[in-house]
């Protein structure tokens, strides 16, 4: 029902991703987003994809370092402590862009705080 879903047919199609899907090239700035990954794959940076500690934020980022790999980059996550501040969240992140001339990117697995 969350997803106005009020019949079991409806139900199913949803889950079976049948009919007609999104566009992801039309959320936010995907576009300038995927422009990145293929510039940092091509010269051979890495890419970290910063997670978070929940489940579903543990899967995201497992799937998008895997899903990196698998074209090529080099891909790490990064998962901060349960419970840690965003002041020192933000401390790691700029030290991630310092750390070394090989990163490339920053991916975040994480939804912004407006979809929570």
């Amino acid at each position: 029902m969350r997803r106005g879903l009020g019949d079991p047919a409806a139900a199913r199609a949803f889950l079976a991703a049948e009919g007609s899907l999104h566009d992801p090239l039309r959320l936010g700035a995907m576009g300038d987003a995927c422009a990145l990954i293929e510039a940092a794959i091509a010269s051979g940076g890495t890419i970290v994809v910063h997670g978070d500690y929940d489940a579903d934020g543990i899967c995201a980022t497992a799937v998008a370092v895997e899903g990196l790999r698998a074209l090529g980059a080099s891909a790490e996550p990064f998962l901060p402590k349960p419970f840690t501040s965003l002041e020192l969240l933000t401390a790691v992140r700029a030290a991630l862009a310092r750390a070394a001339a090989s990163i490339r990117a920053v991916a975040t697995a994480q939804r912004p705080r407006e979809w929570r």
